[in-house]
């Protein structure tokens, strides 16, 4: 999800506003207390402070589109190589795939140097620094909420085809768990949950999904 919302900062930003071109508003739903889902990580201060994953132990950047992220983690000192493969100079091209000896190796594998919940923490800081400087562009993320059903707006409440947006209105509505009033309306929905929770969200508000 910080990845997508990142994404559209930046592809928004390269379109050199304003062109006439409407503000969008993106809004990234957790039901976690923090960003990462299964990037977490648990904290204790003893001696000296202890951090320990008890989800994701470590990452890859096998697509191209992680690459920077990865490179600036590793460039400020906040992420360092957990592997006996060496590292890729071609980085910051969005790579961490090595050659060595004319065989291609396996992805580096990655570590945070502050435990796997600080990938995404840094993901939501870069997230936030592009949309302060995207016009047009406002970016929020909502912690504890998490996401009931998905429907689509339908020329009539309680139509079969639930999944036939209405003309001119903004056709998707994200309702959360526990919450009474009117859900979020957007027009346009990403999901980046894992496939079976996703297809469920949906079926719960009625959206058909292609086989």
């Amino acid at each position: 999800g910080l990845a997508a919302a990142t994404r559209l900062v930046e592809r928004r930003a390269a379109l050199q506003q304003p062109r006439g071109l409407p503000g969008i508003d993106i809004v990234v739903l957790d039901k976690g207390r923090s960003v990462g889902g299964r990037c977490a990580t648990r904290r204790a201060e003893v001696v000296k402070p202890l951090f320990w994953d008890t989800g994701a132990q470590y990452f890859t950047a096998s697509d191209a589109r992680m690459g920077p992220t990865v490179a600036a983690l590793l460039a400020t000192g906040h992420a360092r190589v957990w592997s006996d493969r060496p590292f890729p100079t071609s980085l910051s091209a969005g790579t961490t795939t090595a050659a060595v000896d004319g065989a291609v190796c396996p992805p580096t594998l990655v570590l945070p140097a502050r435990g796997m919940n600080y990938l995404p923490t840094f993901m939501a800081e870069r997230l936030r620094a592009a949309a302060a400087v995207a016009s047009g562009t406002s970016v929020s993320i909502a912690l504890n909420t998490e996401v009931d059903s998905i429907t689509a707006a339908s020329a009539a409440p309680g139509a079969a085809a639930r999944n036939a947006p209405v003309p001119g209105r903004r056709p998707w509505a994200v309702h959360l768990r526990g919450e009474t009033g009117p859900p979020l309306l957007a027009d346009a929905v990403v999901l980046t949950a894992p496939v079976p929770q996703a297809v469920a969200l949906l079926d719960r508000g009625h959206v058909a999904v292609p086989d």
